[in-house]
């Protein structure tokens, strides 16, 4: 049983960067037995077929010692998490993306259900996810479903495609715009590894990178914690 670290969506998650790929993490629950739960989002650089895109996933982290499970199977995470967790994730999950896209502004976003032949009502959260990124600026370009039956959505930033992003080596200034919808429409065919569906023990570099940040990051909510304690009471004095 988790008790909550935050009682809503943090104002100013942090985007951290390694190598090329961008992140987010927020803890958001503490065990008895000293228990770390987190939301961990990713942007991850990737290439299928000359065709360069971003993919978004999440993990729900659990730090315990020296180990650090990524969680992405919804049964076993809604054991883990503090009450209203649920809801809770998927309002960082929404906050945490938008910081991504802002620190990023890819062209392309790809996202992949971590179960197969998902409909009503687990794909709920899903829809919501593609509203949020459509408020930001990136319309949906190619949907369905991958070779597992996962389904997946392509959102496409809606002010214009970089040439850059292709692989069309004789053509680097003009390019024919039905040629990259060609190559985005093989995007069906690629299939991602980030996503698993299941839970998975870090090996330990990772988990050590994972403890530094989150021993960083509980700090840093501790302090916002004592912050806001002493505006409340300031509040409080001065009426």
């Amino acid at each position: 049983m988790s008790v909550p670290l935050t009682s809503g969506v943090p104002q100013d998650i942090a985007v951290e960067r390694d190598g090329g790929r961008y992140s987010t993490l927020v803890p958001i629950g503490l065990s008895n037995a000293g228990t770390v739960t987190s939301v961990e989002c990713h942007c991850t650089p990737r290439t299928h077929d000359g065709f360069n895109f971003h993919e978004f996933s999440f993990d729900i982290l659990r730090f315990s010692g020296s180990d650090v499970f990524a969680i992405q199977n919804r049964l076993v995470a809604r054991k883990i998490l503090p009450d209203g967790g649920v809801h809770l994730v998927l309002s960082i999950v929404l906050a945490s993306y938008s910081k991504l896209i802002t620190a990023l502004r890819p062209d392309y976003l790809y996202r992949v259900s971590a179960f197969t032949g998902l409909h009503e009502p687990p794909l709920r959260k899903h829809h919501y996810i593609s509203e949020s990124i459509q408020l930001a600026g990136y319309n949906i370009s190619e949907e369905g479903r991958d070779a597992a039956g996962r389904s997946f959505w392509l959102h496409e930033r809606a002010t214009g495609r970089s040439a850059t992003l292709f692989d069309f080596p004789d053509h680097p200034g003009k390019i024919d715009l039905s040629a990259i919808d060609g190559r985005k429409s093989r995007i069906a065919n690629y299939f991602s590894d980030s996503v698993h569906g299941e839970m998975k023990l870090l090996g330990q570099d990772a988990a050590a990178r994972h403890q530094d940040r989150v021993k960083l990051a509980l700090r840093k909510y501790a302090q916002d914690a004592e912050l806001r304690e002493s505006a409340a009471r300031l509040r409080n004095v001065a009426a």
